[in-house]
Protein backbone atom coordinates (compact mmCIF):
# COMPACT_ATOMS: atom_id res chain seq x y z
CA UNK A 1 0.00 0.00 0.00
CA UNK A 2 1.33 3.42 -0.98
CA UNK A 3 1.03 6.19 1.58
CA UNK A 4 -0.21 9.49 0.17
CA UNK A 5 -0.14 12.85 1.91
CA UNK A 6 -0.64 16.46 0.80
CA UNK A 7 1.27 19.49 2.03
CA UNK A 8 0.81 23.21 1.38
CA UNK A 9 1.54 26.49 3.13
CA UNK A 10 -1.53 28.47 2.10
CA UNK A 11 -5.23 27.73 2.43
CA UNK A 12 -5.88 28.74 -1.19
CA UNK A 13 -4.16 25.55 -2.42
CA UNK A 14 -6.37 23.14 -0.46
CA UNK A 15 -8.85 22.70 -3.38
CA UNK A 16 -5.98 21.73 -5.71
CA UNK A 17 -4.88 19.02 -3.29
CA UNK A 18 -8.47 17.81 -2.92
CA UNK A 19 -8.78 17.46 -6.71
CA UNK A 20 -5.70 15.21 -6.59
CA UNK A 21 -7.86 12.77 -4.62
CA UNK A 22 -6.77 13.56 -1.07
CA UNK A 23 -9.20 13.88 1.80
CA UNK A 24 -8.93 16.64 4.39
CA UNK A 25 -7.38 14.18 6.88
CA UNK A 26 -4.49 13.53 4.49
CA UNK A 27 -3.74 17.21 3.77
CA UNK A 28 -1.28 19.05 6.00
CA UNK A 29 -1.49 22.86 6.01
CA UNK A 30 1.59 24.47 7.55
CA UNK A 31 0.63 26.54 10.57
CA UNK A 32 -2.79 24.98 11.07
CA UNK A 33 -2.65 23.70 14.61
CA UNK A 34 0.64 21.86 15.03
CA UNK A 35 0.96 20.90 11.38
CA UNK A 36 4.47 21.24 10.00
CA UNK A 37 6.43 19.60 7.23
CA UNK A 38 8.33 17.43 9.73
CA UNK A 39 5.10 16.11 11.24
CA UNK A 40 3.71 15.44 7.79
CA UNK A 41 6.81 13.45 6.85
CA UNK A 42 6.80 11.55 10.14
CA UNK A 43 3.28 10.34 9.30
CA UNK A 44 4.83 8.19 6.54
CA UNK A 45 6.47 6.11 9.35
CA UNK A 46 9.34 4.95 7.17
CA UNK A 47 7.07 3.67 4.40
CA UNK A 48 7.45 4.76 0.76
CA UNK A 49 4.77 6.91 -0.74
CA UNK A 50 3.79 10.12 -2.50
CA UNK A 51 3.80 13.64 -1.15
CA UNK A 52 1.53 15.98 -3.09
CA UNK A 53 2.60 19.62 -2.77
CA UNK A 54 1.13 22.94 -3.81
CA UNK A 55 2.15 25.36 -5.31
CA UNK A 56 5.77 24.15 -5.79
CA UNK A 57 8.92 23.04 -3.94
CA UNK A 58 9.22 26.39 -2.19
CA UNK A 59 6.96 24.90 0.48
CA UNK A 60 10.14 23.16 1.71
CA UNK A 61 12.09 26.37 2.36
CA UNK A 62 13.16 29.79 1.17
CA UNK A 63 16.54 28.88 -0.30
CA UNK A 64 17.83 26.39 -2.83
CA UNK A 65 19.90 24.70 -0.14
CA UNK A 66 16.88 24.11 2.12
CA UNK A 67 14.83 22.72 -0.75
CA UNK A 68 17.66 20.46 -1.93
CA UNK A 69 18.16 19.05 1.59
CA UNK A 70 14.47 18.23 1.98
CA UNK A 71 14.28 16.72 -1.51
CA UNK A 72 17.37 14.56 -0.80
CA UNK A 73 15.79 13.32 2.42
CA UNK A 74 12.56 12.50 0.60
CA UNK A 75 14.45 10.64 -2.11
CA UNK A 76 16.31 8.58 0.53
CA UNK A 77 12.99 7.80 2.22
CA UNK A 78 11.54 6.74 -1.18
CA UNK A 79 8.86 9.42 -1.03
CA UNK A 80 7.98 10.73 -4.48
CA UNK A 81 7.08 14.43 -4.68
CA UNK A 82 4.17 15.37 -6.97
CA UNK A 83 3.42 19.03 -7.75
CA UNK A 84 -0.34 19.30 -8.25
CA UNK A 85 -0.20 22.85 -9.61
CA UNK A 86 2.52 22.06 -12.17
CA UNK A 87 1.96 18.43 -13.24
CA UNK A 88 4.39 18.80 -16.15
CA UNK A 89 7.26 18.72 -13.62
CA UNK A 90 7.67 14.97 -13.21
CA UNK A 91 11.32 14.55 -12.21
CA UNK A 92 13.18 15.84 -9.19
CA UNK A 93 15.35 17.87 -11.54
CA UNK A 94 12.29 19.59 -13.02
CA UNK A 95 10.93 20.40 -9.56
CA UNK A 96 14.24 21.79 -8.32
CA UNK A 97 14.82 23.82 -11.47
CA UNK A 98 11.37 25.39 -11.29
CA UNK A 99 11.73 26.28 -7.60
CA UNK A 100 15.27 27.58 -8.15
CA UNK A 101 14.13 29.84 -10.96
CA UNK A 102 11.34 31.27 -8.83
CA UNK A 103 13.73 31.89 -5.93
CA UNK A 104 16.35 33.50 -8.16
CA UNK A 105 13.85 35.75 -9.89
CA UNK A 106 12.98 37.63 -6.74
CA UNK A 107 10.20 40.11 -6.34
CA UNK A 108 11.28 42.42 -9.14
CA UNK A 109 12.17 41.43 -12.66
CA UNK A 110 15.06 43.88 -13.00
CA UNK A 111 17.57 45.23 -10.47
CA UNK A 112 16.72 48.73 -11.55
CA UNK A 113 13.09 48.24 -10.49
CA UNK A 114 14.19 46.78 -7.16
CA UNK A 115 16.29 49.84 -6.34
CA UNK A 116 13.57 52.21 -7.44
CA UNK A 117 10.64 50.49 -5.73
CA UNK A 118 12.34 48.88 -2.76
CA UNK A 119 11.26 49.99 0.70
CA UNK A 120 14.72 50.86 2.02
CA UNK A 121 15.79 52.52 -1.20
CA UNK A 122 12.60 54.58 -1.31
CA UNK A 123 12.97 55.78 2.28
CA UNK A 124 16.61 56.69 1.78
CA UNK A 125 15.80 58.60 -1.39
CA UNK A 126 12.98 60.47 0.36
CA UNK A 127 15.28 61.54 3.20
CA UNK A 128 17.99 62.63 0.76
CA UNK A 129 15.49 64.66 -1.30
CA UNK A 130 14.16 66.31 1.86
CA UNK A 131 17.70 67.28 2.88
CA UNK A 132 18.41 68.76 -0.57
CA UNK A 133 15.21 70.83 -0.37
CA UNK A 134 16.14 71.98 3.16
CA UNK A 135 19.51 73.22 1.84
CA UNK A 136 17.69 75.44 -0.66
CA UNK A 137 15.25 76.98 1.82
CA UNK A 138 13.38 76.14 5.03
CA UNK A 139 10.11 74.22 4.71
CA UNK A 140 8.06 76.93 6.46
CA UNK A 141 9.43 79.57 4.10
CA UNK A 142 8.64 77.56 0.97
CA UNK A 143 5.18 76.63 2.29
CA UNK A 144 4.36 80.33 2.89
CA UNK A 145 5.61 81.28 -0.59
CA UNK A 146 3.49 78.61 -2.23
CA UNK A 147 0.38 79.53 -0.21
CA UNK A 148 0.63 83.16 -1.34
CA UNK A 149 -1.62 83.17 -4.39
CA UNK A 150 -0.29 86.54 -5.67
CA UNK A 151 3.08 85.02 -6.65
CA UNK A 152 2.96 83.12 -9.96
CA UNK A 153 4.62 79.69 -10.17
CA UNK A 154 7.20 80.78 -12.73
CA UNK A 155 8.25 83.62 -10.44
CA UNK A 156 8.68 81.16 -7.54
CA UNK A 157 10.87 78.87 -9.63
CA UNK A 158 12.89 81.87 -10.85
CA UNK A 159 13.31 83.15 -7.26
CA UNK A 160 14.78 79.77 -6.28
CA UNK A 161 17.27 79.96 -9.21
CA UNK A 162 15.63 76.91 -10.80
CA UNK A 163 16.92 74.66 -7.99
CA UNK A 164 13.39 73.40 -7.43
CA UNK A 165 10.80 72.70 -10.09
CA UNK A 166 7.19 73.80 -10.06
CA UNK A 167 6.11 70.16 -9.73
CA UNK A 168 8.28 69.71 -6.62
CA UNK A 169 6.86 72.84 -5.05
CA UNK A 170 3.28 71.75 -5.76
CA UNK A 171 3.86 68.21 -4.54
CA UNK A 172 5.74 68.95 -1.32
CA UNK A 173 4.40 72.30 -0.18
CA UNK A 174 0.69 72.06 -0.94
CA UNK A 175 0.32 74.13 -4.05
CA UNK A 176 -2.97 72.64 -5.26
CA UNK A 177 -5.25 75.28 -6.72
Amino acid sequence: MIVERGFCTDRQYLPALRTAGLTDKLIWLAGRGAETLDRCLSSFRGRPGRLYIAPDCRVFGDSRRDIAQVMAGLERAKIRVVDVIHPQHETISDLLTHAGNLIARGRFGRKRDARRRGARGGRVKAIAAEQRRAEIAADWFLRNLVQDSDIPWKALVRALDGKMSEATLRRNYGGEE
